[in-house]
């Protein structure tokens, strides 16, 4: 138990970024008016510019911890009693016994606080009309937003600044183009000023590379300006030995963009969007764990080929998921798309089969194997929501799946609706009872707005859209949304509802928020719990002893999550992870088809462990410290095999190392091996034939023993020596 404890304890630190020096340690010799404060990165406390923080926070060190290909983040913030002007921040390559991960992966933003509704107390959807000061923006660009009397300024590609603080009320949202909204953030990060006492929050993202092996990796955050290095923070990556399951929920949002020939550079709003916009948006959802969206906008035709071709095209392009495709055809007025959806008419019924198998035999060519069609929206008038029945029934009929967004509380959806749909929406807090009724006639539970999309805070979004879901048995979540601006998408004070923004649209992609960054902290902690779940039924399998990992599941599923640290739980769930994992195991096979500047390199998968994937690739270079990495031509694997990587660009007549590395539950390395290329010119290879000849006669001539002529069969003379 006390070695239990301390590995939570060790895990705890890397999940928290926060390393707390004991009394009377500095941050180096280095004469500085920077003081650092390193804080847990996912939270609903706030730092603003005046918030005092605690002495015990002040550290040079952030410890992170996470898998290969996982996200992981954490934060710290600059305190400064004078003016600083211009500070810049870098940061060096990780390295560590295990590897280099590139300085490209570590991603260093700035929080920026700027006025914000503060909505109701909990949905977050109702406009309060009260302004507060929060965290929310990562910017590469302090100055891209300006803040001044309690008023929000955006800034224009030409200098100008906008303001985005109106609080009259609009009924519908803007669509203005891009060359009437030119707002865009920096590519690179740039110089911040932080005024006489006054906190600057920064935002650290490490991508780890997919190939990343399991170690400590160490880097430095350089922070200078204009007189030279102010301050240096040490940062220590530690990659956990084991690769992710997918989170078993299905993770969407509703996505309002579209593709429009009338806007075909975009919109800088939720709807239009030009091609690069909607991929970007889309990666950008990728990479926060939303693996499907709702598409279809507001009243839009349901068979506007073209705009649903690009949207089908794009998600298969990023790696997203187009089964199911969801699809805003139905519903009341806003998605209704020409349709009657409480029509009684037997012909207006049999416009809505057609429209459902038209869809459904256009989106097969888009890999799409299921089509749910929106059925309608969150109605609570039940004598209205049974006129929807017969018109769920004819989708059924033309192949197509229904589903609804439901006021549960209000609506008696399912003894209204429980024989008509395929998936039902429920807006607020899950509810398991309300689960098992739904799945005792087979159809699936999703959440959203436990809070809606919009709200900044980071931890709500982590707690009640991750282990909250599994605990309640929901079967996934479709939030609302991506992306909706009541008018002005930038403004919150325009509209008597918060605009709902995971990402803020510019020109040519998005500003992040730190609630985006919260949302898939939650998706990362289902994924850990489903590898945690994935080793457990591994390990029954080879007789392995689970009881105390299925104990502290079954305790978790009953523990009230608004009471424990989010942290703890994670660092726990790696601990079980860690008690049941088993590496892989790699050959490494005779190199073939050897030229004078290639080969192929031979490995061997001979146990996959208790991974369900293992990433396979070699490592070479001119001595046994190799240098180069090339991935296998399968560089994924599922099962026990041989794989192969083509090197190429390489010296003639020169002699390489090479050896397998597998990198699954744990990262296995075959043994080393060797091969030399061939020489360059037809002369050469000869001669070194010659020469491997010539070098044997010796052999021959000091052996015991006479030379005799020996006719074969062929009639050619040999010299044969005859030992004795």
């Amino acid at each position: 138990m006390q070695l239990f404890s301390l590995i939570i304890l060790f895990i705890l630190i890397s999940l928290s970024g926060q390393v707390v020096y004991a009394e009377g340690r500095g941050l180096g010799n280095r004469p500085t008016n920077l003081t650092i404060y390193v804080t847990r990165a996912i939270t609903d406390d706030v730092i603003l510019p005046n918030t005092t923080l605690s002495s015990s926070l002040i550290s040079d060190q952030i410890l992170m911890e996470g898998c290969p290909g996982e996200f992981t983040p954490a934060t710290f913030t600059v305190y400064t009693p004078v003016d600083v002007s211009r500070l810049t921040l870098g940061v060096s390559e990780l390295t560590g016994s295990a590897g280099t991960i590139p300085s490209s992966a570590v991603d260093i933003r700035v929080v920026k606080c700027w006025y914000q509704d503060k909505g109701d107390t909990h949905g977050g959807v109702v406009a309060s009309g009260q302004k507060i000061l929060v965290p929310e923006l990562l910017l590469k660009d302090d100055s891209l937003v300006k803040v001044e009397d309690e008023e929000n300024y955006l800034r224009m590609s030409d200098g100008s600044y906008r303001w985005i603080s109106d609080t009259t009320k609009h009924s519908w949202y803007t669509t203005p183009r891009p060359s009437e909204f030119p707002v865009k953030d920096s590519d690179k990060l740039q110089a911040v000023d932080i005024a006489a006492g006054e906190n600057k929050q920064f935002w650290v993202l490490v991508r780890i590379p997919e190939i990343a092996a399991s170690g400590t990796y160490t880097g430095i955050i350089y922070l200078s300006n204009e007189s030279g290095e102010l301050e240096r923070i040490w940062l220590q990556l530690d990659v956990l030995p084991f690769t992710l399951s997918p989170p078993m929920l299905e993770y969407a949002l509703f996505y309002i963009g579209e593709s429009s020939t009338v806007y075909p550079d975009g919109s800088i709003s939720h709807q239009f969007k030009s091609d690069r916009q909607m991929q970007v948006e889309f990666q950008n959802m990728l990479d926060h764990g939303i693996y499907n969206v709702s598409l279809g906008g507001y009243g839009h035709d349901i068979r506007d080929w073209y705009n649903l071709g690009k949207l089908l095209k794009t998600k298969n392009v990023v790696g997203m998921r187009n089964r199911p495709l969801y699809y805003n055809f139905l519903g009341d007025d806003n998605y209704a798309g020409g349709l009657n959806w409480r029509t009684t008419d037997l012909r207006e019924r049999e416009a809505i089969r057609q429209a459902t198998r038209d869809v459904i035999n256009f989106a097969k060519q888009y890999g799409v194997t299921d089509v749910y069609a929106y059925g309608l929206d969150e109605k609570y008038d039940q004598d209205e929501i049974l006129e929807y029945k017969p018109n769920f029934r004819a989708v059924h009929e033309a192949g197509g799946k229904v589903y609804i967004a439901g006021l549960e509380s209000l609506g008696n959806y399912f003894n209204l609706l429980g024989d008509s749909i395929d998936m039902i929406n429920n807006t607020g807090v899950p509810d398991a009872e309300v689960a098992a009724l739904w799945h005792s006639v087979g159809v699936r539970v999703f959440c959203y707005g436990n809070p809606q999309v919009g709200m900044e805070k980071p931890e709500t979004y982590r707690r009640n859209y991750g282990l909250l879901l599994w605990q309640r048995d929901y079967d996934g979540t479709m939030n609302c949304a991506y992306q909706s601006g009541m008018a002005d998408i930038w403004n919150d004070f325009d509209g008597v509802y918060k605009d709902h923004v995971f990402a803020y649209p510019t020109v040519n992609g998005v500003v992040d928020t730190i609630q985006w960054e919260g949302w898939r902290e939650g998706v990362s902690d289902v994924s850990y719990l489903t590898t945690l779940l994935n080793k457990i039924e591994v390990a029954k399998v080879q007789g392995k002893d689970i009881s105390d990992a299925e104990a502290w599941l079954a305790d978790l599923k009953v523990t009230d999550l608004s009471t424990v640290d989010l942290n703890t739980l994670r660092a726990e769930m790696i601990y079980h992870i860690l008690s049941l994992i088993i590496p892989p195991t790699v050959t490494t096979d005779v190199a073939s088809s050897i030229t004078t500047s290639g080969a192929t390199l031979n490995g061997n998968l001979t146990n996959i462990g208790s991974a369900g994937r293992v990433t396979v690739s070699f490592e070479y270079g001119l001595t046994n410290s190799y240098g180069g990495t090339v991935a296998g031509i399968l560089p994924t694997l599922t099962s026990t095999r041989a794989f192969v990587a083509l090197i190429t660009d390489l010296s003639p007549d020169t002699l390489y190392h090479y050896r397998t590395k597998a990198v699954g539950d744990g990262t296995a390395y075959g043994n080393d091996q060797t091969f030399t290329t061939l020489p360059k010119y037809w002369w050469q290879r000869w001669w070194k034939k010659l020469s491997s000849w010539m070098a044997k006669l010796p052999e021959y001539f000091s052996s015991t023993g006479t030379w005799e002529i020996v006719t074969p069969v062929s009639g050619t003379y040999q010299f044969v020596l005859k030992r004795q």
